[in-house]
């Protein structure tokens, strides 16, 4: 099933409101990965059940630019199993979920790292 990432390519969806307050805390951090990744590994936002006139003010007021995906329905955040915001799934080249990763995080800190690193190699099985 395609859930928007690349095939190929390492990433993170990061499932996330407008109203909950740790999900702006982490925002900033993630767009800073987002800048310094170079697109590997791919952020996505999913912005779960909120209009897009309301997503869209809040990513240009705080000068995020990553992409993000509007869950209208909630059905995207329901298939990844996601009842807490924010969630961060962090998917592997293979396309497979890696780490679920409930709460706020410092993307650019060292426990953020030793997740993310692990994803751009290849997965032996």
């Amino acid at each position: 099933m395609d859930h928007g990432q690349p095939q190929g390519q390492s990433g993170g969806r990061y499932f996330w409101a407008t109203w909950c307050a740790p999900c702006k805390e982490e925002l900033p951090s993630l767009q800073t990965l987002h800048e310094i990744s170079g697109g590997n590994p791919v952020v996505m936002g999913i912005n779960v059940r909120e209009p897009a006139s309301r997503v869209t003010r809040y990513m240009k007021s705080t000068g995020l630019d990553f992409p993000v995906v509007l869950d209208a329905q909630g059905a995207l955040a329901q298939q990844w199993g996601v009842t807490v915001f924010p969630t961060t799934v962090l998917i592997g080249v293979d396309g497979k979920a890696q780490w679920r990763v409930r709460g706020d995080v410092d993307w650019s800190g060292r426990e953020a790292e030793t997740w993310l690193k692990p994803l751009s190699a290849p997965t032996q099985r």
